[in-house]
């Protein structure tokens, strides 16, 4: 038994419109399907759930003037000629992985050394922009 109240998928289905505006601008909403349960949630929802979520940017300044800086949860590096070149093209990265991750989600999401990025691939999809991806990060 379940909290929250659920739908039959053919409920949904059936007012999918008000559903949708319910998920909108109600409250994240749960839907069964045979034995198969889902909730689905806004952008605003999964900002909420995850406020805590930041990404570590680690960064040196090379000999040649240069930042090379990673990711440290997500392990994605770079290098750019300022640090807020560094952060721009990072979160660019960050971005074309969120987009793989969920177009091969089963590859990503059941590999061992990647299941964990998983909330921080969500994270950065609810952003609305590159700025607001660059939000999240914590410099060290």
């Amino acid at each position: 038994m379940y909290a929250i109240p659920v739908r039959s998928a053919t409920e949904a289905r059936e007012n999918f419109s008000a559903y949708l505006d319910d998920v909108a601008r109600k409250s994240p909403q749960a839907i069964r399907r045979q034995r198969d349960s889902f909730i689905t949630m806004s952008f605003e929802h999964i900002n909420a759930l995850l406020p805590d979520l930041f990404l570590t940017l680690t960064y040196d300044i090379e000999d040649d003037g240069t930042y090379s800086g990673t990711i440290e949860e997500i392990g994605l590096c770079g290098n750019a000629d300022t640090l807020s070149n560094l952060a721009s093209d990072l979160a660019e990265q960050l971005m074309e992985y969120a987009q793989d991750y969920f177009t091969d989600f089963n590859k990503y999401f059941f590999s061992p050394n990647r299941r964990s990025h998983f909330p921080y691939v969500v994270k950065a999809l609810a952003q609305s922009d590159i700025d607001a991806v660059i939000a999240l990060y914590k410099y060290a």
